[in-house]
């Protein structure tokens, strides 16, 4: 799905221009000025394992570009009666520390990201015809990844935080992304 990466830097594009307007890009780029190289190689490390997974899960992945938006790792997947893409923020840490939890405001700020990807969706005209008559579900879950020894990664905890679609979710969407956000078999 090679329109798949280009919606995803036209979302983030569009998100930073939103969020410049607030002030929060500025302080955003001032702790990734301030953030070690190491503590971003370590990220990335994370990032492609979690990308793997989805993969491995049939969805077509890719990491956020320049980490700048509130999704470390994006999958898209057409199901049969629906889209599905799910957004999930990774945090990375060495095996003597759990990985960081997002805290309320990091939540909030990743639900309206959710919500604004949702809408991007269907403006974008890069995405095809197939995918925007179907219903689109993004969804958005947390992935906590521990580096072993020699840098192995190994998944921590990961779970679903909430979803974003024109309809109300069924209970059998919500079993289903609840299941996928665990990140599991």
């Amino acid at each position: 799905m090679v329109w798949f990466n280009e919606f995803v830097k036209n979302t983030i594009n569009e998100w930073e221009k939103i969020i410049k307007k607030s002030g929060i890009l500025e302080r955003l780029m001032t702790l990734k000025k301030e953030t070690e190289y190491s503590l971003q190689k370590i990220g990335k490390i994370g990032e492609e394992f979690i990308k793997e997974i989805l993969e491995k899960k049939g969805y077509t992945a890719t990491l956020s570009p320049g980490s700048r938006s509130p999704a470390d790792v994006w999958g898209v997947k057409l199901k049969k009666e629906w889209v599905h893409i799910p957004l999930i923020q990774v945090k990375t840490t060495f095996s003597e520390e759990k990985p960081e939890r997002l805290n309320e405001d990091d939540i909030q700020l990743f639900l309206e990201f959710a919500e604004f990807t949702h809408k991007a969706f269907y403006k974008d005209p890069i995405i095809p015809n197939e995918f925007k008559n179907e219903n689109l579900i993004v969804s958005t879950g947390y992935a906590g990844v521990i580096l072993k020894d020699n840098l192995i990664p190994e998944l921590e905890s990961a779970y679903y935080l909430d979803a974003v679609c024109l309809n109300k979710i069924s209970i059998k969407y919500k079993k289903y992304l609840i299941k996928f956000h665990s990140l599991t078999k």
